[in-house]
């Protein structure tokens, strides 16, 4: 070992000394070292930071996108995985990040792919043993799923409409997305501030222009997609304004028809409160909606107060009074309706 050691310490005076003899042998080892400092100086290198950058917020752009390019990679689920820098930034610092997620052109791959998924497979939303529900919500009942999943699929929605290419498929595409940017325009206009002025708030014009039937002051939030389908009166005009259609050209699917409100909020069952598509209504006042025979029979033989008393009552003091078209009762009815009285109305959907 020792003579070892002896051979390694010979080998290097023998270096030094041939350094030393000839320079451009020197030369040539201080450049090498050299460019090993700089490289190594390069790996590790920081960037230098501004005198005030620690006073300012973390910007989560950056961190959304990542998230997002996890997600696609591993074909997860990603609604619920985007929103998670919320809860630990700063509100100010969030909103004004939001508009910088998918802004440039470079992301417009993700905010398509984004976009898709906040509007596509809503039906799972209320489902518990969906993949994005047991990731993320255990133990929720179906309408918090709901409520929940809606909320992440605005956000997502919000952020990528800012998108170039995705507001151009929203722009060409009218007939498929048109109820979409109403429903949008409504959903901003409910939760600006409630003096909130339209001049900087362009929503609350479209809102009242597009849905004057929805009374967003009174409304509470978790009910307006169900009155923003019930109001099938204004879409088509709605639509038509957006598209640039006349109103001669109207057909028969431009407004949603019955069963398509059913499909997307069926009504409960008065005796079970069980949300059923095929629902079925009293024949005779029209007024009271059934999952099926056995619920329709028990509430009619129901007593004191089954609907086999009640439905005369609501045929004559409803039905008949709507029949006659007495303008007065008719204008507040369908007030009562679209959310715009607080009245308690005689009628139940």
């Amino acid at each position: 070992m020792d003579a070892g050691r002896r051979e390694t310490t010979e080998g290097q005076e023998e270096t030094e000394r041939e350094g030393v003899a000839n320079p451009e042998l020197r030369n040539r080892d201080e450049k090498e070292d050299k460019a090993e400092e700089k490289k190594t100086e390069t790996f590790i290198a920081i960037p230098e930071a501004e005198e005030d950058d620690d006073e300012k917020p973390l910007d989560f752009s950056h961190l959304v996108r990542t998230t997002l390019w996890y997600c696609r990679k591993r074909g997860a689920p990603c609604l619920h995985r985007l929103s998670i820098y919320r809860r630990f930034a700063l509100r100010d610092a969030f909103d004004a990040a939001e508009q910088r997620f998918f802004s440039d052109h470079e992301a417009n791959e993700d905010a398509l792919f984004l976009f898709k998924a906040a509007v596509t497979n809503i039906h799972e939303d209320g489902d518990p043993n969906s993949r994005s529900n047991i990731e993320s919500h255990r133990g929720l009942s179906s309408e918090d799923l709901r409520f929940a999943n809606a909320a992440y699929r605005a956000e997502a929605i919000v952020w990528t409409v800012q998108n170039p290419a995705v507001a151009e498929k929203v722009l060409f595409q009218d007939d498929d997305y048109a109820l979409l940017r109403i429903f949008i325009a409504c959903l901003e206009a409910a939760t600006k501030p409630p003096r909130a002025n339209v001049r900087d708030f362009p929503c609350l014009w479209w809102a009242k222009k597009l849905a004057p039937g929805i009374d967003l002051e009174r409304l509470p939030i978790g009910e307006l997609f169900q009155a923003f389908l019930r109001n099938g009166k204004f879409i088509n005009q709605a639509r038509c304004l957006l598209t640039g259609k006349s109103p001669s050209r109207e057909t028969p699917t431009d407004c949603l028809t019955k069963k398509q409100i059913r499909q997307g909020a069926p009504p409960p069952c008065a005796v079970c409160g069980v949300d059923v598509q095929s629902s079925e209504y009293c024949g005779g006042c029209k007024m009271v909606i059934y999952c099926g025979t056995k619920c329709q029979r028990e509430d009619w033989k129901k007593k004191p107060r089954g609907h086999k008393r009640q439905c005369p009552r609501l045929r004559a003091h409803v039905l008949d009074v709507i029949a006659l078209e007495e303008p007065v009762f008719a204008t507040r009815l369908q007030g009562g309706l679209r959310g715009e009285s607080a009245e308690p109305m005689p009628q139940r959907e």
